[in-house]
């Protein structure tokens, strides 16, 4: 009876830690996104709107870096192309690895000529953020 108790206890640690890893991704997510939109906006562009399509790209995306423990762009014309199936008709995205925080992430993009293009392209009217992991993948897309 003790060890099945120390193990029910150790199940519920387990999933007591696994929610408090899932509500700080989705606040790390949030965070980049306001990060994202406040510099659109002082550039005189539209904000992104917070898009679950988006978001759910970034996620997949993200868990398949994870999977193969590499930052990278791979399947990045599939992501591309299940947007096009929702209505997306432009796609950009931005990836990247071991940022500490939202602001370490946006800076590090700013400072990168293509993520930065990417951040502020015109077209881009919905957009999002997916960490899992260490990994981060921002998809945004013209959505008409």
């Amino acid at each position: 009876m003790k060890k099945l108790f120390r193990l029910m206890a150790t199940g519920v640690t387990l999933l007591l830690l696994l929610s408090s890893r899932i509500a700080v991704a989705g606040e790390f997510e949030e965070k980049t996104l306001q990060l994202i939109n406040s510099y659109r906006s002082a550039n005189r562009l539209k904000r992104l709107a917070d898009s679950p399509l988006c978001g759910q790209l970034a996620r997949q995306h993200s868990r398949e870096m994870l999977g193969q423990q590499e930052m990278n762009h791979n399947g990045a014309d599939g992501r591309f192309r299940q947007a096009q199936a929702k209505g997306a008709t432009g796609c950009v995205e931005n990836v990247a690895w071991n940022m500490q925080t939202p602001r370490k992430l946006f800076d590090a993009w700013h400072h990168s000529p293509g993520h930065d293009r990417n951040m502020l392209n015109r077209r881009m009217n919905a957009g999002g953020i997916g960490k899992v992991g260490e990994y981060v993948t921002f998809f945004a897309c013209e959505i008409p």
